[in-house]
């Protein structure tokens, strides 16, 4: 036997045995349920060192009635446990999904269909309601969601509409209530309220305007009432009212006016008919406790500790 045939005959012994000891034993499984000849679910267990066992390849899980209720693939997953195992149906483990996976209702109406990645969410998800009405849309990444993603009421009408970053809100979002009349219009960056957001009531009255920073009321606040007539205008700053504030007679006449200090009223408010004659004034100061928190913070700023 010349000495290449002689390296070719070890290399293949080498790959057998290397192929042999990588080689995992596979186990079908497909229990039923408690008193019934209904499978409850089918699919493949392989061993790891170390005695556990783990899902692998296409896994079906079925309702009590016989109906399909979820379809799909494991990679090194966790199979179900007893606790799972409920009287209708199965918890489906997430740990190890992979691949496209569908989960169906007991009547056999499709809920959810996307795909996963070492057991989180990735790519276009989409969701319907019980009765096959879609229900949301959406992009993951890394079980996170990235992109525009849309809502439906129950009657089929848009229910929000806007833009995450990595399961932060961003850009404008939008609301609608089930009549498709907008009820908000608000802003985000990074998870947080941003600028201009705008609400509406179900006449489609614009009820409020406001302005926020870092997901704080920080600007000026506007309200209408169910007229459409404005009530009250405000300023705010990190969430607190700060500085003038508004407040109007149905007519457009001021009806009260003052300041406002981190919260608190001071100084002199006025109010008057609605025939701009004054009727009152008085004076306010700041409570004991907002006296002193405001004297630390001006303290602070002319010593800058």
């Amino acid at each position: 036997m010349g000495k290449t045939t002689l390296m070719r005959a070890g290399l293949a012994a080498l790959l057998l045995g290397f192929a042999s000891c990588c080689e995992r034993e596979l186990d079908s499984v497909a229990p039923c349920y408690a008193g019934s000849a209904q499978t409850r679910y089918e699919g493949t267990l392989v061993g790891e060192d170390g005695g556990r066992m783990l899902a692998e390849g296409i896994w079906r899980f079925y309702w009590s009635n016989g109906k399909l209720q979820a379809l799909g693939e494991f990679r090194d997953g966790e199979p179900p446990g007893a606790a799972d195992e409920l009287d209708e149906r199965t918890q489906v483990p997430r740990e190890g999904r992979s691949g496209h996976w569908r989960e169906w209702s007991s009547e056999g109406v499709l809920l959810f269909e996307g795909c996963y990645v070492a057991g989180l969410r990735s790519g276009r998800w989409t969701s319907w309601y019980p009765d096959g009405t879609l229900r949301a849309r959406g992009d993951y990444v890394a079980g996170k969601e990235n992109g525009v993603r849309c809502t439906w009421h129950p009657n089929g009408a848009l229910a929000t509409r806007g833009s995450y970053d990595y399961a932060r809100k961003s850009g404008v979002y939008l609301e609608w209530d089930p009549d498709g009349v907008l009820r908000q219009r608000s802003v985000w960056e990074l998870g947080e309220r941003e600028g201009l957001g705008c609400a509406w009531d179900e006449a489609g009255v614009r009820r409020e305007e406001a302005e926020y920073h870092d997901g704080l009321l920080d600007g000026t606040r506007s309200l209408w009432n169910v007229q459409g007539e404005l009530t009250c205008i405000s300023r705010y700053s990190a969430g607190e009212l700060e500085g003038e504030e508004r407040l109007f007679h149905p007519n457009g006449q001021v009806r009260v006016c003052g300041s406002y200090e981190h919260g608190e009223p001071i100084g002199t408010w006025r109010a008057w008919d609605e025939g701009g004659t004054q009727i009152w004034s008085r004076e306010e100061r700041l409570p004991r406790a907002a006296r002193a928190e405001l004297a630390a913070k001006l303290e602070k700023r002319q010593t800058g500790k």
